[in-house]
This record gives C-alpha cells, sequence and structure tokens, in this order.
C-alpha cells in the first residue's frame, strides 16, 4: 500500500491571528500613554524655552533702558490721575512684547510695527498713517516663541477687530500664548487707575526698574501662559495691550480659571483676567531673574497672588 499524504497548511489560522492582533493592540494601549506623556514633555519643555526666551529678552530690554517695557506703550481714551491731556501720539496700545522683538531677533517685525509706535488710540478714532501694509502684515504675524505647542488657541483672533483701530474688517490679528504680569488688581477689585497703577510688572505706560521689585527678582514672575487666545473672553493678541486680555492677565481669579469662570469684569466680554495653562494642571511662568518655574493649579492663593506683586512683602512657599 503506499504511504498516505497528509498536507499541512503554511502560516497563521485565523485563531492565531485573532491572538496576535489581540496582544499587539493591548502593546499599544500599554505603549500609547507613554508616548503621549512624552510627546506632551517635550511641549512642555518647549513652552519653557519659549518662556525662558522672552525672559531674557525683557531683562536684555532693562540693561539697555535701566526698567523694565511698558505693559503698553501709551494711554488709552481714559487717563491716569494726574495727567490732563495727552498727544494723539501717545495713545498707543502697542504691547510689551512688541518693545522686546528686536531682542528676540524679531528687528524686522519691530521696524514693520512702526518701532513699537503703531495703532495710537484716540476717542474719535481719526488717526490716520500708521495703517501700512507693512504694520498690518506684522500684526497679523504670529512669531513662534510666543506658542506654545500644548495651546490649541487659533492663530487669529476670530471677533471684530474694530478695537484695533483697523479699517480693514478682514485683516488677521495674529494671537499668542502668553501675557504680562500686571499684578493681583482684577476683576471685582478694580481701582479708577487700576491700568495705570496696579502692584505687578507690567501695566499701561508702566516703568517698573528692579530697585523697585523689593520682593526680589526671584520671587516676581514676569509672563505666564493664557488659553483661547482667539476668543473674546479670553483674546490674546500678542502685538496689543488691554484690560484683562490682551497681554494683560492679574492673579486676582485662581491659577487656570477657564474663561468666564470667576470674577468677571464686564458683562459684555466677562473677561477674568486670569493665567491658565493646557499643561495637565500646572502653567509656566517666568521670573523677573529671567528662571522659569511651573506652578500647579492648587497652588495656594496666598502664594500665587504674592509672586505677582512687586513689593507686597509676602513670604510663601513655591509648589514646584
Amino acid at each position: 500500500m503506499g504511504k498516505k499524504m497528509f498536507y499541512h497548511p503554511s502560516g497563521f489560522t485565523l485563531v492565531e491571528l485573532l491572538v496576535v492582533i489581540a496582544i499587539i493592540g493591548m502593546l499599544v494601549g500599554l505603549l500609547l500613554p507613554a508616548v503621549q506623556q512624552a510627546r506632551e514633555a517635550a511641549r512642555a519643555m518647549q513652552c519653557s524655552n519659549n518662556l525662558k526666551n522672552i525672559g531674557l529678552a525683557i531683562l536684555n530690554y532693562e540693561s539697555m533702558r535701566q526698567a523694565l517695557p511698558p505693559g503698553r506703550l501709551g494711554y488709552d481714551g481714559s487717563l491716569p490721575s494726574g495727567v490732563t491731556s495727552a498727544t494723539n501720539d501717545k495713545r498707543c496700545a502697542a504691547s510689551g512684547f512688541v518693545m522686546i522683538l528686536p531682542y528676540l531677533e524679531q528687528m524686522a517685525l519691530f521696524q514693520s510695527l512702526n518701532e513699537g509706535k503703531f495703532s495710537p488710540e484716540n476717542n474719535d478714532s481719526t488717526i490716520s498713517g500708521w495703517e501700512t501694509t507693512a504694520c498690518v502684515d506684522a500684526i497679523a504675524t504670529r512669531p513662534p516663541v510666543f506658542v506654545c505647542p500644548s495651546n490649541t488657541s487659533l492663530p487669529y483672533y476670530e471677533g471684530s477687530n474694530s478695537f484695533t483701530r483697523l479699517s480693514n474688517s478682514n485683516a488677521k490679528i495674529a494671537t499668542g500664548c502668553y501675557a504680562l504680569n500686571a499684578g493681583t488688581v482684577g476683576p471685582g477689585n478694580v481701582t479708577s487707575d487700576y491700568k495705570y497703577r496696579n502692584d505687578g510688572l507690567f501695566y499701561y505706560v508702566s516703568n517698573i526698574t528692579f530697585p523697585e521689585i523689593h520682593d526680589g527678582t526671584s520671587h516676581t514672575f514676569c509672563a505666564g501662559e493664557v488659553v483661547q487666545a482667539h476668543t473674546l473672553a479670553s483674546r490674546n493678541n500678542w502685538a496689543y495691550n488691554f484690560r484683562f486680555i490682551d497681554t494683560f492677565r492679574t492673579t486676582n481669579n485662581p491659577l487656570n480659571s477657564e474663561p468666564k469662570w470667576g470674577t468677571i469684569h464686564s458683562s459684555s466680554i466677562q473677561e477674568n483676567g486670569a493665567f491658565a495653562s493646557e499643561h495637565a494642571g500646572r502653567c509656566n511662568f517666568v521670573y523677573a531673574d529671567g528662571h522659569v518655574t511651573s506652578l500647579g493649579e492648587g497652588t495656594d492663593m496666598t502664594v500665587y497672588r504674592a509672586l505677582s506683586t512687586r513689593a507686597g512683602g509676602e513670604v510663601g512657599t513655591i509648589d514646584n
């Protein structure tokens, strides 16, 4: 009798294939959180580097001028007590970030913004001449150093740009992910001069010198993160400075307060003026000595506010 021949199929059976797929799925499920954490760590590090560069630029500005840059270069429709009049060229909304552009290797952008003297703001909006093509293009530019890679804010403000005095309603206005520290006087505790006389480092027409930072440069932060920069309530156009929104933030509300949450300033805008971040319960800040620290959203309010004042005389520990 001849030998019987048995056929042994090559390759995987359906059961074996399903087992392999299940194992691969389990491995991916185990590895994905670690990969995501590694990516977020890298993004947080880039954010810290951005703030470090901003801090160094502020220090270089101070070294050249013997004072910190103003939070806002000029006045708005109202004037501080003691000032009875201001010429139109003194009504300028340019932010402190504009003033440090030359120290961030952005001299061309600075010059396009008419060396910081763009957008004079007056009550009747009759000023002309500043709105050059180069200036409008610069306002629409988003320097990478002002963008946190974890931040999901859209690159351009989505609301009306009439407040900028731009005649072209379709002109783009670039957002930024960082704002300057004006101090503790914010929504709910404003005074008549809160825009011009706050207890932090950067507000309207401020001119703070290092000797005025009695609490110490290593205990007073310059700038921190913001979220939803493209929305009205948390608007953050890096080239401008307006109360409790564009590059003007306070520690009146808790760290990482959602926009419109907590104490707000006006019913129309609903700005709470809070610092906030998308770094999983933490927020990065750069201090007046140039170092960067991450604060947890559970940081004690007394300590948090103390870190935002220049001469409060407070003592506290940092949750890092």
